[in-house]
C-alpha cells in the first residue's frame, strides 16, 4: 500500500527534479494494479504491461513491486483480506492524479475511506476482531472505518501549506466559502481567524 502511494508521489531524482508526468505514474500505477490482480489470481503475468494512455510506456521491471507481491499476496490469503480493499487504495491515490479540488465534505470523505479506511479494514483482518464473520464481527467495521477518515484529515491537516504550494487542496471548497478564508490566503501561510475557522469545520 505504501508503494502504490509512491507510486503517484514520484518525485524526480537528484539530477532531474522535474516530477514524472501524470501518465507516467498513471502506467505505472496501471502495471502495478495489473501485476495485483494476477498475483492475486495466481496467474504468472508480465509486471511491465503498461497502460494505452501511458506515452512513453512504462517498460522497465518494477523490482520493488516483484519483491513485495509475494508478501502482500501471502498475507491477503492468510489472513482473508478482501481484494476489494487493496483495490479501493489503487483507486483513491489515483484520485490524486485527476483531482486537486473537493467541493463537498462527502466527495473528501469519499477519497479518505479509499486511501485510507480501505488500509484499516485490511488491518483488522490481520490483528483480528471478535465475531469475524458474523454480525457481531461487523460492528467492527465501521470504527476502522471512521478511525481511517480521521487520520487521514490529520495529514491532510499536517500537509496543508505544503500541499496548497503544490496547488493541491484537499479541504473542501464549501468549507473556505463558509470560513471566509481562501486558497490564496492559504497558500500564502496566512494564519487569521478564517484559518482557524476552516481547521475547526
Amino acid at each position: 500500500m505504501r508503494h502504490t502511494d509512491d507510486i503517484v508521489d514520484a518525485k524526480g531524482d537528484a539530477y532531474d527534479h522535474l516530477d514524472p508526468p501524470i501518465h507516467q505514474r498513471r502506467g505505472q500505477l496501471h502495471c502495478w494494479r495489473t501485476a495485483l490482480e494476477n498475483a492475486l489470481a495466481e496467474k504468472d503475468a508480465p509486471i511491465t504491461d503498461h497502460h494505452p494512455l501511458s506515452m512513453p510506456p512504462v517498460t522497465e521491471p518494477d523490482s520493488i513491486a516483484d519483491s513485495l507481491l509475494p508478501a502482500l499476496v501471502d498475507a491477503a490469503k492468510t489472513y482473508h483480506i478482501p481484494a476489494e480493499y487493496l483495490y479501493a487504495v489503487l483507486d483513491g491515490v489515483e484520485m490524486d492524479l485527476d483531482r486537486r479540488r473537493y467541493e463537498t465534505f462527502d466527495d473528501l470523505q469519499e477519497y479518505c475511506r479509499r486511501v485510507a479506511s480501505a488500509v484499516g479494514l485490511a488491518c483488522i483482518h490481520i490483528w483480528g476482531f471478535h465475531g469475524q464473520g458474523t454480525a457481531e464481527g461487523d460492528a467492527a467495521f465501521e470504527p476502522a472505518r471512521q478511525a481511517g477518515v480521521a487520520l487521514q484529515l490529520t495529514n491532510i491537516l499536517r500537509d496543508l501549506k505544503a500541499d496548497a504550494a503544490a496547488d493541491r487542496v484537499y479541504l473542501p471548497a464549501e468549507d473556505f466559502r463558509l470560513s471566509h478564508y481562501s486558497v490564496e490566503e492559504l497558500k500564502y501561510g496566512m494564519v487569521n481567524d478564517g484559518c482557524l475557522r476552516l481547521v475547526k469545520f
